[in-house]
């Protein structure tokens, strides 16, 4: 699994959710609240900026959120016995 990918879907999520709704994509308490308020994070950084760059170093913080969550990594190592009836 491509967590890079994981990570610009979520920034793309939150830019949509912006542009689409005038507001940031509300954060609850979910197992993707840390997901959106990193992705959240970052847009404010691309808001109406063509051609920005999303910062490297908060990018890189969303991927680690994101390959650290359970459900990820379980996706991402099918073949790994401890995650046998994780999810």
């Amino acid at each position: 699994m491509h967590f890079d990918n994981e990570a610009a879907a979520y920034i793309a999520e939150t830019l949509y959710y912006l542009y689409e709704n005038g507001v940031k994509q509300p954060v609850g308490a979910d197992d993707e609240s840390d997901f959106f308020a990193a992705a959240n994070s970052i847009i404010d950084g691309l808001i109406n900026k063509p051609g920005a760059h999303a910062d490297e170093l908060a990018f890189s913080d969303l991927r680690d959120k994101i390959s650290l969550n359970p459900i990820y990594a379980a996706i991402a190592n099918p073949g790994d016995p401890e995650d046998i009836g994780r999810w």
